[in-house]
């Protein structure tokens, strides 16, 4: 966690605050109880945190970076291409 914290610039309890409350953190852990990130939760941390610094609320943010999340392996996605975000800010 405190490689992930200092790669994204936050402190470790926001992130631990960002998986209790909106449910964005690591996909699995270890047998020890350590948490464990991948590729793809490496990649909605740094949206959730690309949001919340461009002002948005952390809870609008998260919605919006865990819509980010990949197919699994030889499963389709539901997301139609060109699709835009509902929620996401106007462009201007």
């Amino acid at each position: 966690m405190g490689a992930v914290a200092r790669r994204l610039g936050v402190p470790a309890s926001t992130l631990r605050t960002w998986n209790l409350r909106y449910g964005i953190g690591p996909s699995r852990r270890s047998p020890g109880g350590h948490r464990r990130y991948d590729e793809a939760d490496l990649r909605r941390l740094q949206e959730m945190n690309r949001l919340v610094r461009s002002g948005m609320p952390p809870a609008d943010a998260a919605r919006l970076a865990l819509r980010q999340r990949q197919p699994a392996a030889g499963e389709r996605s539901t997301r139609e291409p060109g699709a835009g975000e509902q929620g996401a800010p106007p462009a201007g």
